[in-house]
């Protein structure tokens, strides 16, 4: 309630701020969430990070458990058509997606690490990028660059039924 004695949505939350105790300790994933709002992209970029940070976006496993594609479905990784697609599988741990990561860590001169999740890949190429002294937020950016350009090729080859070109790894889709 507010000074006013009149319930508000604000008021509410104002409440419940001052009552907030912390179930566990910090995480160190804590401070990708963070980060992640600092860096300046296009709204629909921000919320694509956010669905990639609770593995929340739109593959065909997630479509597939909640029923929304048919049984006939091909639930296989539209890069490879080799393993199950899953978020972190194919924009970050696909063989072929691997290549474009290692190409673009090589061309920045960052190293190239091994991808557990989205977290712990944009944490690490944060980490590179300070160390090699990149400007605030431009790490984040490139980052999200990359990341946003394997989804859209993906969904390319999804919905307009594009392919992977595995000749000279590029993409016979629009990125």
């Amino acid at each position: 309630m507010s000074n006013d004695h009149y319930f508000s949505v604000s008021s509410y939350y104002k409440a419940l701020c001052k009552t907030h105790i912390p179930l566990d300790p910090a995480n160190r994933f804590d401070l990708a969430f963070s980060l992640m709002w600092k860096i300046d992209v296009p709204l629909k970029v921000r919320a694509f990070r956010w669905r990639c940070f609770w593995n929340r976006i739109p593959t065909k496993d997630l479509l597939n458990h909640r029923g929304i594609l048919p049984p006939s479905t091909n639930l296989l990784c539209a890069f490879c058509n080799v393993l199950p697609e899953f978020s972190c599988h194919s924009l970050l741990d696909c063989q072929k997606v691997v290549g474009v990561w290692k190409e673009i860590a090589g061309w920045l001169g960052l190293p190239h690490v091994v991808n557990v999740g989205f977290k712990e890949c944009f944490l690490s190429w944060r980490n590179s990028c300070l160390f090699l002294k990149f400007k605030g937020g431009e790490e984040g950016c490139a980052w999200l660059a990359v990341l946003w350009s394997l989804w859209i090729c993906r969904n390319d080859i999804f919905f307009k039924e594009g392919e992977w070109n595995a000749r000279d790894v590029s993409w016979n889709c629009k990125v």
